[in-house]
């Protein structure tokens, strides 16, 4: 297999993006926070801990991280973490239940009892005892470290499509707010959700000192990288390799549908005792096979590869261990092993040592917004022009409907109609949108009441993102 012509190694530019939706719960009781937990474990520490591991080997790692701020503030929630604390916890005694149950009878279950246990034992011994219980610092030392940059996010994952500018722009001013407070680096390159990118963009863009933006996989660029988002070549679409992507992504086509790896597992700590192929879940034959398509992958870099044109793969985090379980040994694998004629850079870097050449193609959607959001923003804009320098009770309010209404605009809500998923998507909307009204009826009154006053002071603590948040940000005007 020949390896490209050019003397320059070809820019490898891999980008994670993780989001979850705001499920955090207040109390004792961790239910609903069940996939998070599972994301965590499964996905977010193993793969992080991954990335330190080959740091401390001296391996050149860079990569872009596009995660969500409504993710962030879970991760960094000490309630959440508590819960994850009870979630490992359990996921052990599970085990050891498993391998008693085994022992003396069926030696591979007590086998795969074993696996597990040895697995849950250490995913809590670095979640709790090395990294603290906060995961959001180990991806902030990574930052630090250079191995990671951090993109632009909107605040709430929106479905950008479904918004006018002045929305998009807010969202984004709130979520680089919060990724500047928590990871510590300023993003110039946006994440802009798996949504076609539009030059009204570029309008948000510039007045936030941001000069490019990670685009859906775009057939008509016929595999370039980099592209000018419209005619005035103001900003750059990054744009990923719809080739490489369907190695890493399909199951029919790529690695995850391999009949050794473990069958997807959709219940909480239930761990797997299947392959995709229906037989025993065997994780030395999967791991072996991951390491097999890791470096078969790196020989498809090399054929994809054209001289000096730069490479981009776009997945999510969650794609590496809790969507396919295995996902995370083949990216460590492609990083250890990566054939020295293939460089690792981030995207700040891509975008210095490549230019575009082309524009994007135009692209035409449609959506309807809901219509009760609409309703809340008028209400939010008359609030802001009502009350531009709101204090004490009456300001809190305030900042606490805007977080209502940021909650609301979830992009998992919209995502969700048209799956079995929609009632519930519907009902979490319908919460956000009745606690944003109750919060506007407050707004006459200067001080709470004391009952009032109670039922606002649980309502903080159960919707809790963005604490820094600003009202005035949502105001009727451009900025």
């Amino acid at each position: 297999m020949e390896k490209p012509t050019t003397n320059q190694p070809t820019d490898l530019c891999i980008i994670m993006h993780a989001h979850a939706p705001f499920v955090r719960q207040p109390g004792p009781s961790s239910h609903g926070e069940e996939e998070l937990h599972g994301l965590m474990a499964d996905c977010y520490i193993p793969l992080l801990r991954g990335l330190a591991d080959l740091i401390e080997q001296n391996k050149a790692v860079k990569m872009g991280l596009a995660i969500s701020p409504i993710l962030l503030h879970q991760l960094n929630d000490p309630v959440v973490q508590k819960h994850m604390l009870h979630h490992l916890d359990e996921a052990i005694a599970q085990a050891e239940r498993r391998l008693e149950a085994a022992k003396g009878g069926d030696e591979h279950s007590a086998y795969l009892a074993q696996f597990y246990l040895q697995l849950h034992q250490r995913t809590l011994h670095v979640f709790e005892k090395q990294w603290s219980r906060n995961i959001v610092a180990m991806t902030r030392e990574l930052v630090e470290a250079e191995a990671l940059e951090v993109l632009g996010h909107t605040a709430t994952y929106p479905v950008p499509h479904l918004y006018d500018r002045p929305t998009l722009r807010t969202q984004v001013e709130v979520g680089t707010i919060a990724l500047m407070h928590m990871l510590g680096q300023t993003p110039s390159v946006l994440w802009s959700a798996e949504d076609p990118v539009t030059p009204e963009w570029e309008q948000i863009l510039k007045p936030l000192d941001m000069r490019a933006l990670v685009g859906t996989a775009n057939p008509e660029l016929r595999g370039q990288a980099l592209s000018w988002l419209s005619e005035a070549r103001q900003t750059t679409v990054i744009t990923p390799d719809q080739r490489l992507l369907t190695h890493i992504r399909s199951v029919g086509l790529g690695y995850p549908g391999d009949p050794l790896y473990r069958t997807p597992m959709p219940i909480p700590l239930d761990d797997g005792m299947l392959s995709r192929d229906g037989n025993a879940y065997d994780p030395f034959y999967a791991y072996a096979r991951a390491r097999q398509h890791a470096r078969h992958f790196t020989a498809v870099l090399t054929e994809t590869a054209s001289n000096g044109q730069p490479l981009v793969i776009v997945a999510d985090m969650e794609l590496f261990g809790s969507g396919w379980f295995e996902g995370g040994l083949w990216l460590r694998t492609l990083l250890e092993e990566l054939p020295s004629h293939f460089r690792l850079v981030t995207p700040s870097t891509l975008l210095k040592r490549h230019k575009p050449s082309v524009v994007v193609p135009p692209q035409h959607f449609s959506g309807i917004i809901d219509g009760r959001l609409s309703a809340a923003h008028r209400q939010l804009q008359a609030a802001v022009a009502e009350y531009p320098q709101a204090y004490g009770d009456r300001e809190q309010v305030l900042n606490q409907a805007a977080r209502e209404f940021l909650l609301a605009q979830s992009g998992d809500w919209d995502r969700w109609v048209g799956t079995p998923g929609a009632d519930y998507a519907n009902a979490r909307r319908s919460d956000h949108l009745q606690k944003f009204d109750w919060l506007m009826q407050l707004l006459p009154h200067e001080t709470l009441l004391p009952v009032a006053a109670r039922e606002f002071a649980a309502l903080q603590e159960r919707d809790n993102p963005f604490p820094t948040l600003n009202y005035r940000l949502f105001g009727d005007f451009e900025r």
